[in-house]
């Protein structure tokens, strides 16, 4: 069999396996893009699951937290292009491949400082190890301060949950009942990826999201 022939063989077996694999390698590469030049151009990160379809959410906090920083020129992105599905047999929203590329890349910068999603998607995170659990980076005081809006994370097919706090609940916050979107619920957590919970620049970035979310 000739070179040629070779070639041929394996576009014809191989070519729908070939596409996938570099129509996946362009999504990331493009995702990685993006998320790179935004990371030079906002002062907070946050990323927003399952709530593609509907800005006024990300609208509406890009405006107010700088007002409430008292800092116009404060910058924070929202990037909401996170779709996922519902597994209703585990009771539990997993990625669609879109999210999961971009997820790949935004763990390659570790830059996320926030996260807002629906319960189900927050079980996710968790299962994935992609949550902190939040008294790895929260001060005592404001946790404490925080404990009628703790989220744990029970699954289905489990026995209870392990115990650790890994969101808030910001279903009650004027943010959140005025621009809740396509969610029944809302949570704030905080991602982990590969950004380190000691940094802390990051910290308090963090810090002031979650008592502007809180503030009365």
């Amino acid at each position: 069999m000739s070179v040629k022939q070779k070639l041929q063989y394996f576009w014809d077996y191989y070519r729908v396996t070939a596409l996938v694999i570099i129509c996946l390698a362009f999504v990331t590469v493009t995702a990685y893009k993006t998320i790179s030049s935004n990371l030079h151009k906002y002062n907070l990160y946050c990323i927003l699951l399952n709530d593609v379809n509907n800005t006024s959410l990300a609208d509406y906090i890009g405006t107010d937290f700088p007002a409430y920083l008292h800092k116009p020129d404060y910058k924070i992105n929202i990037d909401n292009g996170y779709p996922f599905s519902y597994l209703k047999e585990y009771d539990i929203n997993w990625p669609d491949e879109s999210s999961t590329a971009k997820f790949m890349s935004l763990t390659s910068t570790g830059k996320a400082d926030v996260a807002i999603s629906d319960y189900n998607s927050l079980l996710w995170a968790v299962h994935e190890d992609y949550a902190y659990s939040l008294d790895e980076v929260l001060p005592a005081g404001l946790l404490l301060k925080l404990k009628p809006y703790y989220v744990y994370a029970d699954f289905k097919d489990s026995d209870g949950n392990d115990g650790k706090i890994y969101g808030l609940d910001i279903s009650g916050t004027e943010a959140f009942k005025s621009h809740k979107s396509n969610y029944s619920d809302g949570v704030v957590f905080l991602p982990k990826l590969t950004a380190k919970a000691s940094e802390q620049k990051k910290k308090d970035r963090v810090v002031s999201f979650i008592e502007y979310l809180f503030h009365d």
